[in-house]
């Protein structure tokens, strides 16, 4: 009986994951079901994209959602589509709010103007900076112009690309974060050594890591936080290494004296 209730609740989970929400009407191009604009931001945006659609015939969607949940974003997109019956001719802006996750989903015939490469890429660098510090309004406008960029052909989905993601100002600042741990951890390192009864200093244990957090903040690098931990510790280890060789070079011309 028990593998019997294991095998419904398994068929009924897919189900209730995958599950249509219940969406909030059509507030026509931007819909706030989370109340997170201003009534004059609102209607400045409804106004810019009223104009856009006007102008350009690019009919550009703006939905934020309070929250779904386990849903899939991109299932949800879908949904929007089906039930306001938006036309191929469109680009959908899908925002949830208390799962802090956007979504861009493109008509059929902006596909190949928007891939998911693009899509991805304009939540990732045009959006996702100003959701994280609250700003949405900002998101909604940097979102749009991105779109709009895409579909008149100013910007190509080799924007994206990694390369083209880190650029050469970020490899620089890079080989500066690491030349300047082991500079500091030289300094803090040596003033340490000196001034107390240690042998080993922790300065670059602790000016690594850091730096590797800044570099988190500032653009996104998980990986920098390994590789500048171990430059701390590497850097710990050599200014311990010129300390005992300062020290048996003293003790050496010690025993000389002596003689």
């Amino acid at each position: 009986m028990k593998k019997i209730y294991l095998l419904l609740f398994l068929a009924i989970l897919p189900i209730s994951v995958c599950a249509d929400i219940a969406l909030p009407p059509n507030d026509g191009f931007f819909t706030d079901a989370a109340d997170l604009v201003s009534m004059e931001q609102e209607e400045l945006i409804e106004n810019a994209l009223r104009g856009i659609k006007d102008d350009s015939g690019n009919f550009i969607v703006v939905l934020f959602l309070e929250m779904i949940g386990r849903k899939d974003i991109q299932e949800i997109a879908r949904q929007v589509q089906r039930e306001w019956n938006l036309p191929s001719e469109h680009v959908l802006l899908l925002f949830s709010y208390k799962d802090q996750i956007a979504h861009i989903e493109p008509g059929i015939s902006f596909i190949e103007e928007i891939p998911p490469m693009v899509s991805l890429g304009i939540v990732d660098r045009d959006m996702l900076p100003s959701i994280r510090e609250g700003k949405y309004g900002t998101a909604v406008i940097d979102g749009i112009e991105s779109v709009l960029k895409h579909l008149s052909g100013q910007f190509a989905e080799e924007r994206y690309a990694e390369p083209e993601k880190m650029g050469v100002s970020t490899y620089t600042v890079i080989l500066y974060a690491m030349v300047s741990i082991f500079a500091l951890s030289w300094l803090f390192g040596t003033i340490l050594i000196h001034t107390t009864s240690s042998k080993y200093s922790l300065a670059g244990t602790i000016i690594g890591p850091v730096t590797g957090v800044l570099l988190l903040e500032k653009y996104g690098l998980w990986l920098a936080i390994p590789p500048f931990l171990i430059a701390g510790v590497l850097s710990d280890y050599l200014v311990f290494r010129m300390y005992s060789s300062s020290l048996g070079k003293g003790k050496g011309s010690g025993r000389r004296k002596r003689r």
